[in-house]
């Protein structure tokens, strides 16, 4: 009967996983980080299907993987979706409604909230739902100036 030793053991434990760094995987870490690796973009429902693993299971190990900078994490409008780090994140595009929202602010150096829905013909108040999420986003920036908000784009 062969024996096992204990070098033997953490070498296995410890392989090179798809020329990441050698560190301590187990089977149940290995599985979600080559689902993740299959899989960009996959959420935690899809990672609980393919690895069959329980949600508290998958929830421990997706930190640590977080924590090691093996995988990033990226909240969408709906879903967490996990992604192997360093991998660039599309954003979803930007509804019509944004669309022109931006464009209007990017006519003018700086424009009020008021003088963006007169100019589109829409409320103040759906203007301003698209301008806290364009902010959100990271389009668009506010500077106050006399108690008034004014919007610019960001120059690329």
């Amino acid at each position: 009967m062969k024996q096992i030793s204990r070098k033997n053991v953490i070498q296995e434990r410890t392989k090179s996983v798809s020329g990441f760094p050698r560190i301590h995987f187990n089977s149940n870490r290995r599985a979600i980080f080559n689902c993740i690796l299959e899989n960009p973009g996959v959420h935690y429902s899809k990672i609980r299907r393919e690895t069959g693993l329980a949600a508290g299971v998958i929830t421990h190990h997706v930190r640590e993987l977080e924590r090691k900078r093996l995988i990033q994490s990226h909240c969408g409008k709906y879903l967490k979706r996990f992604y192997p780090f360093g991998m660039t994140i599309s954003c979803e595009p930007l509804s019509a409604r944004q669309s022109e929202v931006v464009e209007v602010i990017s006519r003018r150096t700086f424009s009020s909230t008021r003088e963006i829905a007169e100019e589109l013909g829409k409320t103040r108040q759906a203007v301003i739902y698209h301008l806290k999420n364009l902010a959100t986003l990271g389009v668009i920036r506010s500077k106050m100036k006399k108690k008034r908000r004014f919007w610019y784009t960001m120059k690329k």
